[in-house]
């Protein structure tokens, strides 16, 4: 009998055990694309995008020149304009490891006030078409400018790999 039991109390201490050797290694996750992977993808999702320019000698750059999106003192985009800035919207959501600057313009040739002003009006309504669609409230930086140029400019970077001493650095205290 008392070998029963020693073989009894064997078994339930091995049987966990076993179970944990004999498991299926998890295969590792896939590597995800990497930066230059991720930036042709961009640069062929920018040059997809309806009515938009690509910038011959940066292909991270994008302009909407004329009047593809604006009339020329209009604050709103065309009618059809949400055909254009819909796909803008969300290829920016699809990059969000990118940095993504933007100068908004307008010349009307009233008054370089009244431009500068029509091109921050059109920032801001851009800022907020951009959050109704669910990019992230700072993702798109935009300034104003007045002046003759592209309504719309936008460029995407990638962010500056932060040195690894830098990262790892903990700050010094008094």
């Amino acid at each position: 009998m008392p070998w029963r039991h020693l073989l009894a109390a064997l078994t339930l201490t091995l049987l966990p055990l076993s179970a944990c050797v004999l498991q299926p290694a998890v295969p590792p996750t896939p590597p995800g694309p990497t930066a230059a992977e991720r930036q042709a993808a961009l640069e062929r999702g920018l040059a997809a995008l309806p009515g938009a320019m690509v910038d011959d000698q940066d292909k991270l750059s994008i302009s909407y020149p004329g009047e593809v999106l604006y009339y020329k003192g209009a604050v709103l985009p065309l009618p059809g304009g949400e055909e254009m800035l819909a796909p803008l919207a969300k290829l920016v959501q699809n990059f969000s490891e990118f940095v993504w600057t933007g100068v908004v313009q307008a010349a009307t040739g009233v008054s370089a006030e009244y431009d500068l002003a029509l091109a921050k009006k059109r920032g801001e309504l851009l800022g907020r078409y951009f959050l109704a669609r669910g990019v992230a409230a700072g993702m798109v930086q935009l300034t104003a400018a007045g002046g003759a140029g592209a309504p719309l400019t936008l460029s995407a970077q990638l962010p500056a790999p932060v040195p690894a001493s830098a990262a790892s650095a903990a700050p010094s205290k008094p």
